[in-house]
Protein backbone atom coordinates (compact mmCIF):
# COMPACT_ATOMS: atom_id res chain seq x y z
CA UNK A 1 0.00 0.00 0.00
CA UNK A 2 0.76 3.25 0.24
CA UNK A 3 2.46 2.79 4.00
CA UNK A 4 4.88 0.57 1.82
CA UNK A 5 3.91 -2.09 3.65
CA UNK A 6 1.76 -4.95 3.05
CA UNK A 7 -1.15 -6.31 5.11
CA UNK A 8 -1.88 -10.04 5.60
CA UNK A 9 -5.57 -10.40 6.81
CA UNK A 10 -7.63 -13.83 7.94
CA UNK A 11 -9.93 -15.02 5.86
CA UNK A 12 -12.93 -15.74 6.59
CA UNK A 13 -12.34 -13.76 10.31
CA UNK A 14 -11.00 -10.43 8.90
CA UNK A 15 -8.43 -10.13 11.35
CA UNK A 16 -4.81 -8.55 10.83
CA UNK A 17 -2.10 -11.37 11.12
CA UNK A 18 0.75 -9.45 10.21
CA UNK A 19 2.42 -6.25 8.34
CA UNK A 20 5.36 -6.84 5.85
CA UNK A 21 7.53 -4.35 5.70
CA UNK A 22 10.58 -3.66 3.54
CA UNK A 23 9.94 -1.85 0.52
CA UNK A 24 10.76 1.74 0.22
CA UNK A 25 8.00 3.05 -1.72
CA UNK A 26 4.32 2.27 -2.35
CA UNK A 27 3.00 -1.18 -3.10
CA UNK A 28 1.06 -1.70 -6.32
CA UNK A 29 0.89 -5.11 -7.16
CA UNK A 30 0.62 -8.69 -5.22
CA UNK A 31 0.68 -12.46 -6.94
CA UNK A 32 0.21 -15.37 -4.49
CA UNK A 33 2.64 -18.63 -6.10
CA UNK A 34 -0.09 -21.18 -7.06
CA UNK A 35 0.38 -23.27 -3.51
CA UNK A 36 -0.30 -20.28 -1.66
CA UNK A 37 3.10 -20.00 0.31
CA UNK A 38 4.45 -17.80 -1.53
CA UNK A 39 3.27 -14.03 -2.14
CA UNK A 40 5.08 -11.81 -4.54
CA UNK A 41 4.99 -7.69 -3.78
CA UNK A 42 6.15 -5.15 -7.23
CA UNK A 43 7.04 -1.76 -5.84
CA UNK A 44 7.99 1.95 -7.12
CA UNK A 45 11.22 0.98 -5.50
CA UNK A 46 12.38 -0.84 -8.39
CA UNK A 47 11.96 -4.52 -6.38
CA UNK A 48 9.72 -7.41 -6.06
CA UNK A 49 9.85 -9.27 -3.22
CA UNK A 50 9.11 -12.80 -2.26
CA UNK A 51 7.56 -13.61 1.11
CA UNK A 52 7.00 -17.05 2.54
CA UNK A 53 3.65 -17.06 3.42
CA UNK A 54 1.82 -19.63 6.66
CA UNK A 55 -1.38 -20.01 8.53
CA UNK A 56 0.42 -17.01 11.16
CA UNK A 57 3.42 -14.90 9.91
CA UNK A 58 5.27 -14.32 6.95
CA UNK A 59 8.64 -13.73 6.54
CA UNK A 60 10.63 -12.10 3.63
CA UNK A 61 12.51 -14.32 1.75
CA UNK A 62 14.59 -12.44 -0.73
CA UNK A 63 14.17 -8.91 -2.91
CA UNK A 64 14.39 -9.34 -6.92
CA UNK A 65 15.95 -5.82 -8.20
CA UNK A 66 17.03 -5.44 -11.43
CA UNK A 67 14.37 -2.98 -13.17
CA UNK A 68 15.71 0.54 -13.61
CA UNK A 69 12.31 1.68 -12.63
CA UNK A 70 9.48 0.78 -10.32
CA UNK A 71 8.25 -2.34 -10.56
CA UNK A 72 4.31 -2.61 -11.82
CA UNK A 73 3.45 -6.31 -12.06
CA UNK A 74 4.36 -9.40 -11.07
CA UNK A 75 2.98 -12.98 -12.17
CA UNK A 76 3.71 -16.37 -11.34
CA UNK A 77 3.82 -19.36 -13.91
CA UNK A 78 1.16 -21.97 -13.37
CA UNK A 79 3.96 -24.39 -12.23
CA UNK A 80 5.07 -21.88 -9.82
CA UNK A 81 8.97 -22.38 -10.96
CA UNK A 82 9.43 -18.71 -12.71
CA UNK A 83 8.26 -15.77 -11.78
CA UNK A 84 7.71 -12.45 -14.53
CA UNK A 85 8.11 -8.78 -13.21
CA UNK A 86 7.30 -5.92 -15.46
CA UNK A 87 8.30 -2.62 -14.62
CA UNK A 88 8.11 1.46 -15.56
CA UNK A 89 11.29 0.84 -17.52
CA UNK A 90 9.54 -1.24 -20.41
CA UNK A 91 11.31 -4.72 -19.29
CA UNK A 92 9.92 -8.10 -18.55
CA UNK A 93 12.04 -9.91 -16.13
CA UNK A 94 12.15 -13.64 -15.35
CA UNK A 95 12.93 -14.97 -12.06
CA UNK A 96 13.30 -18.61 -10.85
CA UNK A 97 11.49 -18.77 -7.74
CA UNK A 98 13.92 -21.61 -6.40
CA UNK A 99 17.15 -19.93 -6.44
CA UNK A 100 16.16 -16.15 -6.56
CA UNK A 101 18.35 -16.14 -10.01
CA UNK A 102 17.49 -13.78 -13.21
CA UNK A 103 17.17 -16.38 -15.67
CA UNK A 104 15.90 -13.31 -18.80
CA UNK A 105 15.06 -10.31 -19.56
CA UNK A 106 12.70 -9.71 -21.97
CA UNK A 107 12.86 -5.99 -24.14
CA UNK A 108 10.62 -4.77 -27.07
CA UNK A 109 7.67 -2.18 -24.98
CA UNK A 110 7.72 1.35 -25.54
CA UNK A 111 7.16 2.39 -22.11
CA UNK A 112 5.86 0.91 -18.73
CA UNK A 113 4.64 -2.80 -18.94
CA UNK A 114 1.80 -2.98 -16.78
CA UNK A 115 0.08 -6.48 -17.70
CA UNK A 116 1.55 -9.82 -17.38
CA UNK A 117 -0.19 -13.13 -17.84
CA UNK A 118 1.34 -16.65 -18.21
CA UNK A 119 -0.38 -18.94 -20.91
CA UNK A 120 0.82 -22.12 -19.72
CA UNK A 121 4.48 -22.74 -18.50
CA UNK A 122 6.06 -21.60 -22.08
CA UNK A 123 4.22 -18.43 -23.21
CA UNK A 124 3.54 -15.21 -21.57
CA UNK A 125 1.20 -12.23 -22.50
CA UNK A 126 2.22 -8.31 -21.65
CA UNK A 127 0.75 -5.31 -22.31
CA UNK A 128 2.44 -2.24 -21.88
CA UNK A 129 1.69 1.89 -22.32
CA UNK A 130 2.90 1.78 -25.92
CA UNK A 131 -0.65 0.14 -26.03
CA UNK A 132 0.37 -3.01 -27.86
CA UNK A 133 -0.36 -6.69 -26.23
CA UNK A 134 3.05 -9.27 -26.73
CA UNK A 135 3.24 -13.17 -26.92
CA UNK A 136 6.73 -14.11 -25.78
CA UNK A 137 8.35 -18.25 -25.62
CA UNK A 138 9.53 -18.22 -22.48
CA UNK A 139 12.07 -21.22 -23.36
CA UNK A 140 13.54 -19.42 -26.04
CA UNK A 141 13.12 -15.83 -24.41
CA UNK A 142 11.53 -13.95 -27.55
CA UNK A 143 8.70 -12.07 -28.77
CA UNK A 144 6.54 -14.62 -30.95
CA UNK A 145 3.77 -11.88 -31.79
CA UNK A 146 3.11 -7.97 -31.23
CA UNK A 147 -0.82 -7.68 -31.28
CA UNK A 148 -2.17 -4.12 -31.97
CA UNK A 149 -5.41 -2.35 -31.99
CA UNK A 150 -5.78 -0.15 -28.49
CA UNK A 151 -5.19 3.28 -29.05
CA UNK A 152 -4.08 3.79 -25.64
CA UNK A 153 -1.96 1.62 -22.47
CA UNK A 154 -3.03 -1.51 -21.84
CA UNK A 155 -3.87 -1.86 -18.05
CA UNK A 156 -5.12 -5.36 -17.35
CA UNK A 157 -4.86 -8.89 -19.06
CA UNK A 158 -7.01 -11.45 -18.41
CA UNK A 159 -7.20 -15.51 -19.94
CA UNK A 160 -10.80 -16.81 -20.66
CA UNK A 161 -10.65 -19.69 -19.08
CA UNK A 162 -9.76 -23.31 -21.07
CA UNK A 163 -9.14 -21.21 -24.24
CA UNK A 164 -6.56 -19.76 -25.87
CA UNK A 165 -8.09 -16.42 -26.13
CA UNK A 166 -6.75 -12.66 -24.26
CA UNK A 167 -9.00 -10.46 -23.28
CA UNK A 168 -7.51 -6.74 -22.48
CA UNK A 169 -8.14 -3.37 -21.14
CA UNK A 170 -7.09 -0.10 -22.16
CA UNK A 171 -7.23 3.41 -21.44
CA UNK A 172 -8.79 4.10 -25.00
CA UNK A 173 -12.17 2.56 -23.09
CA UNK A 174 -12.54 -0.86 -24.78
CA UNK A 175 -11.94 -3.82 -24.24
CA UNK A 176 -10.62 -6.06 -27.22
CA UNK A 177 -10.72 -10.19 -27.21
CA UNK A 178 -7.65 -11.72 -28.94
CA UNK A 179 -6.44 -15.47 -30.30
CA UNK A 180 -3.58 -15.60 -28.47
CA UNK A 181 -2.38 -18.42 -30.41
CA UNK A 182 -3.23 -16.75 -33.67
CA UNK A 183 -2.22 -13.56 -32.83
CA UNK A 184 -5.69 -12.07 -34.18
CA UNK A 185 -8.43 -9.89 -32.91
CA UNK A 186 -11.31 -11.28 -32.24
CA UNK A 187 -14.10 -8.74 -30.67
CA UNK A 188 -13.91 -5.19 -29.48
CA UNK A 189 -16.18 -3.81 -26.41
CA UNK A 190 -16.65 -0.32 -26.22
CA UNK A 191 -17.24 1.48 -23.34
CA UNK A 192 -20.39 3.85 -22.61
Amino acid sequence: GWDRSVRLWSLPGGRLVDVLRGHGEVVGELCFSPDGRRLYSASRDRSARAWRISSVTAGRQRADEGHAGGVSKVAFAPDGRTIASGGQDGAIRLWSRRSGRELAVLRGHEGAVHALLFLGTERLASGGHDGKLRIWSVPQRRVLQVLHGHDGAIWAAARVPASTKIITASGDRTLRLWDGKAGRLLRVFHAH
